[in-house]
């Protein structure tokens, strides 16, 4: 469990998460559905859509388990609960 933010982890959760059995249905979906939107948006615009989408999803993650994510925050979340 890390101790401080690292920027990596935001990128590397969007792809390790979870079980294989897990990515393997995230990219399951991706393929069916993801193909779609890109040909709306194109190849650019759809990757920043894509690491625009796991840039939120991480930071709401964050947002909504913040002790977890910072241990060190932790006893100062429990004073206030």
């Amino acid at each position: 469990m890390p101790d401080h933010f690292q920027y990596s982890a935001i990128l590397t959760s969007m792809f390790l998460h979870g079980g294989w059995m897990h990515v393997l249905g995230n990219m399951w979906f991706l393929w069916i559905f993801g193909d779609n939107i890109e040909d709306i948006l194109g190849h650019g615009k759809y990757l920043g859509f894509y690491l625009l989408c796991g840039v939120a999803a991480a930071m709401t993650q964050v947002m909504f388990n913040w002790a977890h994510a910072f241990p060190w925050w932790a006893p100062v979340a429990q004073l206030r609960a």
